[in-house]
């Protein structure tokens, strides 16, 4: 809808409302995926990010923009926060919803994203590092949680009564998470553990 409006009528839209966009900071190995961005906009990096488009569902914008930026697809997307400074981008009042998440398939734009630790990160701009700063402070996701409960009760070896029903459950839910390879290795550890 926007790419129909006349330059000067878009730039004018732009200073009289806010827009929203969605950030996403994506982690694999405790770093975080940058993409280069060379253009009107900015020479920097920055995390991967978009507007959100009329009609489209935030999860669906965060999807999107995930894919066309990096070339990837998300796992274990949860919400960071919402970051609505007016002076964030030169361009406008820019509202940012921003999201973690991990990969889970597609081919890295190898080009334009590279991964970098959290602790060295190249100069940045809109909020950026607040908002990597904020995911890192995340709490734990459910799937996380039980991890940390089943791996306490399996490494006790306590598998009588109750137990054995909780280690049972956290293996339903290591199996429907877990990549196949490594809910296998992990099952191999525990034989050989138990052996």
């Amino acid at each position: 809808m926007t790419k129909n409006l006349p330059p000067w009528l878009w730039k004018r839209a732009f200073k009289w409302f806010p827009r929203l966009t969605v950030d996403i900071v994506i982690e694999e190995a405790n770093d975080v995926l940058l993409v280069w961005r060379d253009d009107y906009l900015c020479t920097c990096w920055h995390l991967p990010g978009g507007f959100v488009q009329l009609n489209e569902p935030v999860l669906d914008a965060v999807k999107r923009v995930a894919k066309c930026e990096t070339g990837m697809q998300l796992k274990n997307i949860r919400f960071v926060g919402v970051y609505d400074d007016p002076k964030r981008d030169h361009r406008g009042h820019v509202i940012s919803l921003c999201y973690h998440a991990e990969p889970s398939g597609g081919e890295r734009e190898l080009t334009r994203t590279t991964y970098f630790d959290p602790t060295n990160l190249p100069p940045l701009r809109f909020g950026h590092y607040r908002m990597i700063l904020d995911a890192e402070r995340l709490p734990p996701s459910e799937i996380e949680k039980e991890f940390a409960v089943g791996v306490a009760i399996l490494g006790e070896g306590d598998f009588t009564g109750s137990d054995t029903e909780k280690a049972e459950k956290l293996l339903t839910v290591l199996k429907t998470h877990l990549p196949a390879g490594i809910f296998n290795e992990f099952i191999n550890t525990i034989k050989g553990k138990e052996g």
